[in-house]
Order: structure tokens, then C-alpha cells, then sequence
């Protein structure tokens, strides 16, 4: 399991480096609605693809019901941009489908009144939501404290040894929340992201210049591995 001391170190030290992130006292988005159909979009893609589909969708269909009885072509043809645009449809499709059946409107609304755990499992029941999709919902539109597991928070997690190397992102999300206080959630997730898209970055991490570099292993292995390169090539003093 995670070593709680040291992700308290490792909270401090991104709020010095990229300073405490604002949390508003109430929801940050206008509409979970909104924020599960962009999130659904943000799968396997970069921000500025999804957000192009997303712009598409609110441009194409007046509200999501019009989406809902709209042909699915039209629907696939809006959210092209951010790829595998037939499967990311069709979940859109489902999940708002099975929203409109259970709430008898399209509003998640009510999840602001659920325990953590019911709301979690009633999101994730829905088609094409996991628990990272889930997470985002609850922790930016109702405040509960959920935290989301992204590409950057997986990766950068595992590389501090937060996580095990050969975990999945759904066991990542399993432990963080075990281990750090929930105070810490907002922050971890901002900054990590932060972290991972400036300096711990997928192809070619700065672990020289990496504020968390004494406390993630593999840092002080590519410093080491960096180190007989350069005693090697006579310059290293």
C-alpha cells in the first residue's frame, strides 16, 4: 500500500510547485449531463479532440433528448473528432437511454443526494462509464470526494511507487483513495496531472529537473542510468 507520509510530501511539494488549485464551495459544471457526455468523448483521446466533438454535439442537437431521438449516423458523424466515434455513440446513446428510463428525464441530479457509494454504483452501472468516468462526475460536479484515475495519474503514481508497476488503473483509484486523506483528493488529481503533462511526461520524463525526483524510485534510476552515460563519455565530473 502507499506510504501516507510520503504522499503527504508529495501533495506539499506540487502545491509549492504549482500552487494550491481554487476548488469552488459548490459544482464546478453547469451540468453533470454535460460532464459525462465530454467525458464519455475524452476517452483514448487528447482534450482539444474531444472538445471539438463535444462543440459538435451541443451545435448539431438542441438538447440531449433531441440527441437521443437523432439517428445514430448523426450522432457518430458529430463525435468523429475524438475518434472511435461509432463505440463512443453508441455509449452516449445507452447511457443517456438508460438515464431517461430510470429518472424519467435526463438529469443526474439526484446522485447530489446519494451516499458515495450508491452514487458511484449507479454511475458505473451505466453503459460505458467506469470507475474513472464515475470519479470525475462526483469529484467536479457534486463535490464528493472521488478521485479519478487518468492516464497522467496512472502513470506518474505507478513511477513514485505510489502503485504497483503491473496495477490497473481501477486498482490505482482503489488504493489512492485508501491512502490519502480526502482533503487531498482535489489537489493529488490537479497536480499530478500538472506534473505529468510538464516534467514526468510519458516518452521522455525531466527527472533532473523533477521536484519529486527524491522520492520516486524511478527517478534516481534514470539519474543513475544518465550518470554512467556521461562518466562513460569522459564528461561527467
Amino acid at each position: 500500500m502507499p506510504d501516507k507520509r510520503k504522499i503527504k510530501r508529495i501533495v506539499r511539494a506540487l502545491r509549492s510547485e504549482y500552487g494550491a488549485p481554487f476548488r469552488p464551495a459548490v459544482v464546478r459544471c453547469a451540468s453533470p449531463m454535460d460532464e459525462l457526455i465530454l467525458t464519455i468523448l475524452s476517452q483514448n483521446t487528447n482534450d482539444r479532440n474531444s472538445g471539438m466533438a463535444f462543440a459538435n454535439l451541443k451545435k448539431r442537437f438542441k438538447n440531449w433528448d433531441a440527441l437521443l431521438s437523432a439517428p445514430i449516423a448523426s450522432v457518430e458523424l458529430a463525435v468523429y473528432p475524438s475518434g472511435f466515434f461509432h463505440l463512443k455513440a453508441k455509449r452516449i446513446r445507452r447511457a443517456l437511454a438508460e438515464i431517461k428510463k430510470r429518472e424519467g428525464r435526463l438529469s443526474l441530479s439526484r446522485i447530489g443526494g446519494m451516499p458515495l457509494g450508491e452514487a458511484k454504483a449507479y454511475l458505473t452501472s451505466l453503459y460505458g462509464v467506469g470507475p474513472k468516468t464515475a470519479a470525475i462526475i462526483l469529484m467536479f460536479c457534486f463535490n464528493k470526494p472521488s478521485l479519478p484515475v487518468d492516464t497522467h495519474v496512472f502513470r506518474v503514481s505507478r513511477r513514485l511507487g505510489l502503485v504497483p508497476e503491473k496495477s490497473n488503473p481501477e486498482r490505482a483509484q482503489e488504493m489512492l483513495e485508501g491512502e490519502l486523506d480526502q482533503a487531498d483528493f482535489f489537489p493529488f488529481h490537479l497536480g499530478i496531472i500538472t506534473h505529468g503533462r510538464k516534467i514526468c511526461t510519458a516518452r521522455s520524463p525531466k527527472c533532473n529537473s523533477c521536484i519529486l525526483r527524491k522520492l520516486c524510485p524511478c527517478a534516481k534510476k534514470f539519474m543513475r542510468k544518465e550518470g554512467r552515460k556521461k562518466s562513460n563519455s569522459g564528461d561527467w565530473i
